[in-house]
């Protein structure tokens, strides 16, 4: 089988999304050598793993057209997109010019946004796709009902994760002095505790969507915890972390957190070996509750480290009571009893860790890659 990636982005590694199509890629490119092709709309980074071919415009319908032209001379049979309103052009100009029998896989993440014209592509699309994979089963369960989808046309597959980027052999002690964050705290004779820190960490961007991901919560978690406890914060951009500063003030808890910027994933694990803990109190909305798979859930297990996390369904289909701490969403005060209990129960925190260290296993980008391979031939 020959297949292309269809994508109107500007390849980069900063953003999830991109993440997400850059790990997607790597493995169909391992899988199917010089039969892959991603195509996208310029690129600024350079990957000797994949065979990259830019188009330089993020216009849909023009792409669409240069999509169809490369496919008729490649003679490509598979098509791969995640975005409607490409792929919808994509349909169209092949039907009415181009007429090559392909095989056009959608991953969907978040039902349409929009107005009625949204609504209407996406109705089309449910006629002019052949597969369709979904990130999480509430995501699946919704789609279907609402646009009438054949459940036999479809596949549930989660994110995933590089274990050789985030399961690194590095200590917590030497994670924390590489980037130069506070050691642990030391026991004195009289049961106090000296000098340095317990560390919570969160990873990835401060909001999606301009809604926040649970670091208010957080913040307002910090101002009963005790004085050894820092939170930092790893990949905001500059606008959020502003934000999040003057809450911090806000709240009276500035000395205990960090922000930080965008890191490289390399970068973003070691961070992640520097904590304690990790989180993700995601609120309670639609979005977050039942069409999300976020990398980080699957980047903090495969960091041996413990995870709190909030309890949404789109949640439950990873994590549990056996590889989590799971606490109600919006709910500060549960939130600090979940930390609090992580913190005093090392043996608890060692097995969640160790659960969920084993069970990312089967979250892989190449066991993710092979299930959607195995579903569209």
């Amino acid at each position: 089988m020959k297949l292309v990636y269809c994508t109107s982005i500007a390849f980069s590694n900063k953003l999830a999304n991109l993440v997400q199509v850059h790990a997607m890629a790597k493995e169909f490119q391992k899988k199917l050598g010089k039969d892959f092709y991603l195509r996208v709309n310029y690129k600024n980074i350079d990957d000797e793993n994949i065979q990259f071919l830019c188009f330089n415009t993020n216009k849909s319908y023009i792409l669409a057209w240069r999509y169809l032209r490369f496919i008729r001379e490649k003679n490509i049979d598979y098509i791969y997109c995640r975005e409607a309103r490409l792929l919808f052009f994509i349909i169209i100009f092949n039907k009415l010019f181009i007429r090559r029998k392909i095989n056009v896989t959608y991953e969907i993440h978040a039902l349409p946004l929009g107005g009625l014209l949204s609504k209407l592509i996406e109705s089309l699309l449910v006629k002019g796709v052949d597969n369709f994979i979904f990130i999480t089963g509430n995501l699946r369960d919704i789609y279907v009902k609402k646009y009438r989808c054949l459940l036999k046309r479809t596949l549930i597959a989660s994110d995933a994760v590089d274990l050789s980027i985030f399961n690194i052999d590095i200590s917590k002690q030497e994670a924390r002095k590489k980037l130069g964050l506070p050691q642990d705290p030391k026991k004195l004779p009289d049961g106090n505790y000296g000098a340095g820190k317990k560390i919570l960490g969160y990873m990835g961007r401060f909001k999606t969507m301009g809604m926040d991901k649970g670091i208010d919560d957080i913040l307002k978690v910090l101002a009963i915890l005790s004085d050894n406890i820092l939170f930092i914060a790893v990949g905001g951009k500059s606008t959020d972390i502003k934000e999040y500063e003057i809450r911090a003030r806000e709240l009276g808890v500035e000395r205990k957190v960090r922000f930080f910027g965008n890191v490289e994933q390399g970068v973003l694990a070691t961070y992640q070996k520097a904590c304690d803990l990790l989180l993700m109190p995601f609120p309670h909305n639609q979005h977050y509750a039942y069409y999300m798979s976020p990398l980080k859930m699957f980047e903090y297990m495969a960091s041996k480290r413990p995870i709190i996390a909030t309890d949404l369904p789109s949640i439950r289909e990873v994590l549990s009571e056996k590889n989590a701490i799971i606490v109600k969403p919006g709910d500060p005060s549960d939130l600090a009893n979940g930390i609090k209990k992580i913190l005093e129960d090392k043996e608890l925190a060692e097995q969640i860790s160790q659960q969920a260290f084993r069970d990312v296993d089967n979250y892989t980008w190449e066991k993710r890659v092979e299930s959607i391979l195995d579903f569209i031939r």
